[in-house]
């Protein structure tokens, strides 16, 4: 058993293996499942994606929230699904950023999930 080989001596080295297991678990074992991009100069546009059109929005407000922030969608792919460019100015670096959003939405027209990639032209806002 365990206890057999417990000496006040393995106690330092059983909580430094405690300790670099639990640094390595939250430095990578969690994906946050509200991030839909990895890369951190999206994570604004990102952000605001999840505070503004959550999951159940219907396609109707999404394309009426793209358009009254002048980004028009790019392309319909088919009945579920549009893609926009979105921009956006980090206000802490002045750096701008853009993403191509492709919103999938199920058969009732409403916000199953988006996608975002950098968008090789960045815009400038308006």
């Amino acid at each position: 058993m365990l206890l057999r080989n417990f000496t006040p001596r393995s106690v330092p080295r059983a909580l430094v293996i405690l300790a670099l297991s639990c640094m390595t678990l939250a430095t990578s074992g969690c994906h946050d499942p509200s991030r839909h991009t990895t890369d951190a100069t999206l994570r604004p546009i990102d952000d605001m994606l999840n505070i503004d059109l959550p999951k159940g929005t219907t396609k109707e407000k999404v394309v009426l929230y793209l358009t009254s922030r002048g980004f028009e969608p790019d392309a319909l792919l088919d009945r579920n699904g549009l893609v926009a460019t979105i921009s956006h100015v980090d206000t802490q670096t002045l750096q701008p950023s853009a993403a191509e959003v492709t919103f999938l939405f199920d058969s009732g027209n409403n916000l199953i999930s988006y996608e975002l990639h950098s968008a090789s032209n960045v815009r400038p806002m308006h």
